[in-house]
């Protein structure tokens, strides 16, 4: 009995690990299916942020200060589920 109580914990931890990971550090969705049961059950809208290869030269630096901003993190978040899809490193 141990041991399936043992080996339906460590189920539930990893499918719990797993559903969190859907998020990065700063709590933006990079998972768009995620995201809409997200926006669904919140009842809020999804801000949508793109940043690609195809961007001026140096917007990386912006981007990353954006979306590591705590405060304007934050403030989006109040009001929208954040999806942030970075095409920059595609092959």
């Amino acid at each position: 009995m141990k041991k399936i109580t043992v080996v339906l914990a460590a189920v539930a931890c990893v499918l719990l690990a797993s559903c969190g990971a859907k998020k990065d550090a700063n709590g933006w969705y990079d998972d768009f299916e995620a995201a809409k049961k997200e926006a669904k059950s919140s009842n809020k809208n999804i801000l949508l942020f793109v940043n690609s290869d195809m961007d001026v030269p140096g917007t990386d630096a912006g981007v990353k200060f954006l979306l590591e901003n705590a405060d304007f993190t934050k403030a989006v978040k109040d009001k929208f589920v954040c999806v942030h899809f970075d095409f920059t490193d595609l092959a």
